[in-house]
C-alpha cells in the first residue's frame, strides 16, 4: 500500500511540474509583426497545429525509481478540440493526465511566449521560447525542420516549487499527414524518500519516465460513446 502511494505521489509530482506547460487553446487572430524569416517558418508551424481537430493514440509510459522499481501502463487517448479528452484504461489511478495535455495543438501556443530565433544546424532552425507570465518558471526551445516544417524536437526545462531543482524534459516528433506528433517523450523527475508530518518533501532522489506513442488517428473523428464520455467528464468538472 506504501509503495502504491509513493507512486501516486511521485506521478502527481510529475503532474504539477508540467500542469503549467499547457496553455489555454486560442486561435490567432492575426500574424504577428515584424517576424524575422526564420520565426515566419516557426510561426506557420505552429499555426499548422492548430488545424489539428481530434486524434486518438496509443501510449506507453514507463516510470524509473531505481533499477529494481519501476511502474508501466498502457492506454489509448483521445483528444477533440478544443480541450475534451478521454483515456481508456484499466489503470486509471495512476495516469498522467495533467502530462497529457502537452499533447494538445495549444502546447507551443505562440501568444504565451517571446520567442527568438537562437541558432541553425543543417535543415534545422533552434527558437527559444520563455513564458509572457512572469509566474511561469520553464524555458522551452524547440527544433524545426525548415525543409520539411515541422516540429522535429522539443526540450523543456523547469523548476519543481516542492524541491527546488532544475528537471528536463524531452520530446520527439514525426511529421504526420501535415501535423507534427509527438512519438516519444523522456525526462527526469524528483522521487520524494523523506516527508515531515504535513507531507511536505525533506529529501528526494531522482527517477526517470518514458512515453513511448504510437498508431495515432488523425481528424478521423472520435466514436460517439467516446465522445459522449468526454462531454460528461468536462461537464462533472464544471459543476
Amino acid at each position: 500500500m506504501l509503495k502504491k502511494l509513493l507512486n501516486i505521489f511521485i506521478l502527481l509530482c510529475l503532474l504539477g511540474s508540467l500542469h503549467h506547460l499547457n496553455p489555454a487553446y486560442m486561435v490567432y487572430a492575426s500574424k504577428p509583426e515584424n517576424l524575422t524569416s526564420p520565426e515566419q517558418l516557426c510561426y506557420q508551424v505552429i499555426t499548422q497545429q492548430m488545424q489539428l481537430d481530434n486524434f486518438t493514440v496509443d501510449v506507453f509510459l514507463k516510470v524509473n525509481f531505481s533499477s529494481e522499481q519501476k511502474s508501466e501502463f498502457n492506454f489509448k487517448y483521445h483528444f477533440k478540440k478544443p480541450d475534451l479528452t478521454y483515456i481508456d484504461t484499466t489503470d486509471f489511478v495512476l495516469l498522467p493526465t495533467e502530462t497529457l495535455k502537452s499533447l494538445h495543438p495549444s502546447f507551443f501556443q505562440l501568444e504565451n511566449y517571446h520567442l527568438s530565433f537562437v541558432d541553425k544546424k543543417g535543415n534545422n532552425y533552434q527558437f527559444e521560447l520563455k513564458p509572457r507570465d512572469p509566474r511561469k518558471n520553464f524555458i522551452i526551445h524547440l527544433w524545426i525542420d525548415r525543409k520539411e516544417k515541422y516540429i522535429k524536437q522539443a526540450r523543456i526545462s523547469f523548476k519543481t516549487p516542492s524541491v527546488n531543482e532544475v528537471f528536463y524534459l524531452t520530446a520527439r516528433y514525426k511529421k504526420m499527414d501535415t501535423f507534427s506528433m509527438p512519438v516519444e517523450v523522456e525526462g527526469n523527475l524528483a522521487i520524494p524518500t523523506k516527508f515531515n508530518s504535513e507531507w511536505q518533501i525533506k529529501d528526494f532522489k531522482e527517477g526517470s519516465f518514458h512515453l513511448s506513442l504510437k498508431n495515432y488517428k488523425i481528424n478521423r473523428g472520435i466514436p460517439a460513446p467516446i465522445l459522449e464520455k468526454m462531454k460528461m467528464k468536462k461537464k462533472s468538472k464544471t459543476r
